[in-house]
């Protein structure tokens, strides 16, 4: 589904060129490259963490062995998935690669897919957005980024608390304490990514 929503996406906005037009020579590869992800990609990552057997034959994604080769091959010859420029394949492929290889760390950390992922890390746009989801997480993870409670109920060895960052978005600095009142000094608020 996310090639389709990409596709209708690029025909919507044909103006930001994340895709070769209709009659391109390049437009095959694109296509190909932006259903890979779904088709292929996505299911060898699943099965892989899932740890599923299978005869490899007998599904239309293939072999884990065969996705890894065939992305470093195609990655090796061509800087982006669809060719010599960015596409919207590459917004599905980057996603992929860096879940597969970064997050459940069931693609090999090859060479050519650093390289690849350095490329997309390396994007205007995907900074833009970063910094603002940054400045977003700051504030919600106030103590620091970590993954919480998936690391176990343990709270003071999840936690760093002895030195947090902050406690949530600051508004102010305490000018005066009288008994049972609090006097804040409002202060010019700091960027936080539109949070």
């Amino acid at each position: 589904e996310r090639a389709a929503i990409c596709l209708y996406l690029t025909e919507q906005f044909p103006e930001a060129g994340l895709a070769p037009a209709v009659g391109d020579a390049d437009r095959p590869a694109f296509l190909t490259s932006l259903v890979y992800s779904d088709a292929v990609l996505d299911p060898i990552i699943a099965t892989s963490v899932h740890k599923y057997q299978y005869e490899a034959r007998g599904f239309s994604f293939g072999s884990h062995a065969d996705t890894v080769a065939n992305l470093a091959k195609k990655l090796g010859e061509h800087p982006y998935a669809a060719g010599e420029r960015f596409t919207a394949a590459d917004t599905q492929l980057g996603a992929g690669i860096h879940f597969g290889m970064n997050v459940v760390g069931v693609l090999p950390r090859l060479p050519v897919f650093e390289a690849y992922m350095g490329r997309m890390m390396d994007r205007p746009g995907l900074q833009r957005t970063l910094q603002k989801d940054l400045g977003r997480m700051a504030v919600a993870y106030s103590r620091g980024f970590t993954d919480g409670f998936l690391g176990g109920s343990d709270h003071q060895s999840l936690v760093e608390g002895r030195f947090p960052k902050n406690r949530g978005a600051l508004l102010g600095e305490v000018s005066e304490l009288k008994a049972g009142a609090v006097r804040v000094r409002k202060i010019a608020r700091q960027p936080t990514g539109g949070v």
